[in-house]
C-alpha cells in the first residue's frame, strides 16, 4: 500500500511485512485445516458443504500461499497431484442421500439423516487428502515456510 505524502514529494510505502502476513494467512489456514480433520465427514450448515470438501478448498488455499516459493519442478509435481484429487472427488460422491421406498423400510434402516457414505471412496479420498496436506507442508518446511523447530532453526 502506497500513500503521496504532500510534505516529502514522495511516495511512502507501507510498513506491512508480507512475509508476516503470509506466516499469519499460512497459520490461519494451518488451524482451519486441523479443525475440519476432527470431523471432515460432517456438513457445515454455514458453508452448505461437507467439511471435506472445505478441508480440500482450505488445503488449496494452502498450497496457493507456499506455491510461489517453489521451482517448476515441485509446482508441477503438486498441481498434478491437486488435480488427481480434485477429479476424484467430482467424480466420486462420497455421501448420498438414501432414497427411502417405506416409511417401514426407514425406520428398520435406523439412519436418521437418510444419507449413506461410501467407506470405501472416503478411504481413497482421505489419503489423498492427507498426501496432498503433507506434500505441501513438506514444501512449506523445504522453503522455509514454516515455524522454527528444534531440528532446524530456520524458518521465516
Amino acid at each position: 500500500m502506497a500513500y503521496y505524502n504532500k510534505q516529502k514529494e514522495d511516495i511512502n510505502v507501507s510498513q506491512w511485512n508480507e512475509a508476516q502476513l503470509k506466516m499469519f494467512r499460512i497459520n490461519t489456514l494451518q488451524e482451519r485445516i486441523n479443525d475440519l480433520w476432527t470431523n471432515p465427514l460432517a456438513f457445515n450448515d454455514e458453508a452448505g458443504k461437507y467439511n471435506f470438501e472445505l478441508l480440500f478448498q482450505s488445503i488449496i488455499s494452502y498450497w496457493y500461499e507456499v506455491r510461489p516459493k517453489t521451482n517448476n519442478t515441485e509446482m508441477e509435481e503438486m498441481d498434478k497431484i491437486v488435480n488427481v484429487v480434485e477429479n476424484f472427488m467430482d467424480q466420486n460422491q462420497i455421501i448420498k442421500k438414501k432414497t427411502i421406498e417405506s416409511p417401514a423400510t426407514y425406520i428398520n434402516q435406523h439412519v436418521p439423516s437418510g444419507f449413506t457414505t461410501d467407506i470405501n471412496k472416503w478411504k481413497i479420498l482421505r489419503k489423498l487428502l492427507r498426501k496432498l496436506e503433507g506434500d505441501i507442508k513438506g514444501l512449506a518446511e523445504l522453503h522455509g515456510l514454516s515455524g522454527k523447530n528444534k531440528e532446524d532453526d530456520s524458518g521465516l
